[in-house]
Parts: C-alpha cells; sequence; structure tokens
C-alpha cells in the first residue's frame, strides 16, 4: 500500500511539473 501511495504522489508530482512546463 505504501508503495502505492507513493507512486500516486511521484504522479501528482510529474503532473503538475509537466503543468507548469506548460
Amino acid at each position: 500500500m505504501c508503495i502505492f501511495l507513493r507512486n500516486m504522489k511521484l504522479l501528482l508530482c510529474s503532473l503538475y511539473l509537466h503543468s507548469i512546463n506548460w
């Protein structure tokens, strides 16, 4: 479960960074 949550956090971070790049 912890791994899943961590992956979700990484996914959100990546989306956030992509939104900034746009």
